[in-house]
């Protein structure tokens, strides 16, 4: 049979070569996904480098044509970067299993050496950089050939050799000053020269940055490893971002997208639902460390009966105001070396009931714990929130086993916990709510790792709402002792004596609680008995008396009753300005409330949240509200929902919880207020 002259097709391999492009492009793109603000990659172009380096380094277009990726790390341009790493990508199916030796390398198009891969590497990548931003930006740049063809080993070696020598003075030298120094390199070195077209001393800059790292790079397997990269983020059907990526950088390569042709870790957000980084972290703790913490005996105690204990699951509980958020801020603080302690706050300062940042969901609660680990350890990120409450189950096992192991290479001594503080305020919004609640799955895990352990608390009143098992330990947190009431008085009250030490212990029952309540705004310790006795009180007779202390200055009592009716109605946390439009107050009539009672208030940032559970549930009981309130806050929320984000978030949960279904279905027949 007669051999055919035909020429071979090229379309076939330009587009194998493309498909490398992209899923190179791809795989470099998943490393977007950091918070190292120094080293990590913050921004990823393709079909060369940021527009605006473009034009400054290559208004002709001709001197930047061998870079087709580049990686910018710490920076979103050169100047701001840390490293800038310059990709040229060669694929090859005729010559996949030829080795790129020297020769082939310095070979050019036609005669001479002009056009070969290292004369592209050195002239349209590395010196205009060099040229355009000075010799200083070489010590950031990186220059690579990706292919996958292995280049020859012995090359390789001579490389690896003068960059080692290269290492110790970052100086401007002479090429033939280095050449002289490896006599038997001598050839290969004059030939890279020679090949690279560049001057004497830009020449050994260029091989200082020159990397072959990424050649033998196996199409066949990048696919495959690039759908076990995305279903490690939690994707629960990894193709659909797998081909959203992939769709975002072809487009990005064509020449429509020249001035937009990067991508940063927001186009990585976006294909797992993510609007920005921020829902990565949806609801961070919120917990106020008290202003004079006392280090607690019991505390310690029972810091070693976690950490030695079997168990792996525990809940510490105790009554109001007896210190168990500051039992988890002490205890996360005194560790074993490279020990990880997070805390989930599932009250977050009344923000618990909140719509807009509900703590108690299984999408809430698992994506802020497992990306706080990887913040921290480096585990995977947890990037598809939107997936069944099993399939978060399942994830956040698997970074609990990941991080324990991570944590075990780094010191056999070394703990992860996972505090749940305040869970029963969870249950308690999950009950109202209807929804599940994320406490009751945690407390069923098993088979965690021996150096992890999950400590959750709770009121005692509110133990059996938490479904524990029998397998779970349960330790009760106590009072101050007389010991630690004498410290914290004395810090303070710096002249009192023994008995008086004794009397306040009594008159506050050693609560903590109770006792920062009667000391808040106190001068003298005449003031703060005369508010303790003759009885002493307890959490809810000191809030009650701060209320009534606030009325009297106040002098209007229907002011003030309508200001607290206000409160318990409005969704938390509350903005300034609603509180006052509701009240009839002025901002700064509102301030001067929440100062007055700022043992139970806080603001930041002009909204008010609730400092503690104590002082919530004291007003639940005791303010009702009214029709009146209600009717104002629904109309303030339609007024403003298309353009506020508060009422927009919030309005549909008020109008449930408030039974006004006619409005609630009029607004969703009519998609309204959807803008914000």
């Amino acid at each position: 049979m007669a051999k055919s002259n035909l020429p071979i097709p090229e379309a076939p391999e330009s587009n194998a070569g493309d498909d490398f492009h992209v899923k190179w492009a791809m795989q470099k793109a998943l490393g977007l996904i950091n918070f190292d603000e120094k080293h990590g990659l913050k921004r990823l172009t393709v079909e060369g480098t940021n527009q605006s380096e473009g034009e400054d380094i290559d208004p002709t277009g001709r001197d930047l044509l061998a870079i087709d990726i580049v990686e910018y790390y710490g920076g979103k341009n050169i100047d701001a970067s840390s490293q800038v790493v310059l990709s040229q990508l060669k694929y090859s199916t005729r010559q996949k299993d030829v080795v790129y030796t020297l020769s082939k390398l310095c070979q050019g198009k036609k005669i001479g050496h002009k056009g070969s891969i290292i004369n592209k590497l050195a002239t349209q990548a590395f010196d205009g950089f060099l040229k355009t931003y000075g010799r200083e930006t070489y010590l950031k740049l990186k220059v690579k050939l990706v292919t996958n063809r292995n280049v020859d080993s012995s090359l390789v070696e001579v490389l690896t050799k003068v960059q080692s020598f290269l290492k110790i003075n970052n100086a401007e030298i002479q090429a033939r000053s280095v050449i002289a120094k490896f006599k038997e390199e001598k050839a290969t070195l004059k030939k890279l020269q020679e090949a690279s077209g560049l001057p004497s001393k830009r020449f050994i800059d260029f091989l200082r940055v020159l990397d072959f790292s990424d050649c033998g790079s196996d199409k066949q397997h990048l696919e495959e490893d690039l759908i076990k990269s995305i279903s490690k983020y939690g994707a629960n059907t990894p193709k659909h971002p797998y081909n959203g990526l992939r769709s975002i950088l072809i487009d990005k390569m064509l020449p429509e997208h020249r001035s937009d042709n990067y991508i940063d870790i927001g186009h990585i957000l976006n294909l797992f639902g993510k609007s920005n980084v921020s829902e990565l972290f949806p609801v961070p703790e919120k917990i106020k460390e008290p202003r004079n913490v006392i280090k607690r005996k019991s505390y310690s105690e029972i810091k070693n009966q976690l950490l030695s204990s079997e168990y792996r699951i525990f809940c510490i509980h105790a009554g109001g105001g007896i210190g168990k958020s500051t039992f988890v801020k002490q205890v996360s603080n005194e560790l074993p070396e490279n020990s990880i302690a997070f805390i989930y706050d599932c009250y977050g300062q009344g923000s618990y009931l909140d719509p807009s940042t509900y703590r108690h969901t299984h999408d809430k609660a698992i994506t802020q714990i497992s990306n706080e680990l990887a913040l921290n350890l480096g585990s995977n990120f947890l990037l598809d929130s939107l997936q069944s409450e099993s399939n978060l189950m399942t994830q956040f096992k698997g970074r609990i086993i990941e991080s324990s192991n991570i944590l075990r290479e780094l010191n056999p001594n070394a703990y992860l916990i996972i505090f749940i503080d305040a869970a029963d305020n969870s249950v308690v919004a999950s009950e109202i709510r209807g929804h599940n609640c994320f406490v009751h799955d945690i407390t069923q895990l098993r088979d965690l790792p021996p150096n992890c352990k999950i400590v959750i608390t709770s009121r005692t009143a509110r133990l059996d709402t938490l479904k524990l098992p029998q397998s779970i330990e349960r330790i009760e947190l106590t009072p101050f002792n007389l010991e630690e009431s004498k410290e914290n008085s004395l810090h303070y009250y710096s002249d009192l004596t023994d008995d008086e030490v004794q009397e306040f212990h009594d008159l506050t029952q050693g609560i903590p609680r109770v006792q920062y309540y009667a000391i808040n705004h106190r001068e003298t310790k005449e003031d703060l008995f005369a508010f303790l006795k003759p009885y002493g009180k307890n959490v809810e007779s000191i809030i009650e008396a701060e209320i009534k202390e606030a009325g009297d200055k106040i002098g209007d009592e229907n002011k003030l009753y309508k200001f607290f009716e206000s409160l318990i109605s409005l969704p938390r946390p509350i903005p300034i300005s609603y509180l006052s439009e509701v009240t009839g107050c002025s901002n700064e009539d509102v301030i001067d409330i929440c100062s007055d009672i700022c043992t139970g208030l806080t603001i930041n940032e002009d909204y008010i949240s609730f400092r503690d559970e104590d002082f919530e549930n004291l007003l639940l009981e005791k303010y009702q509200s009214q029709e009146e309130v209600v009717n104002l806050i629904k109309k303030l929320m339609l007024q403003n929902a298309e353009e506020d984000e508060y009422s927009a978030v919030n309005l549909a949960s008020f109008l449930f919880q408030t039974n006004d279904f006619n409005t609630l279905i009029e607004i969703v027949n009519d998609y309204s207020y959807l803008t914000v």
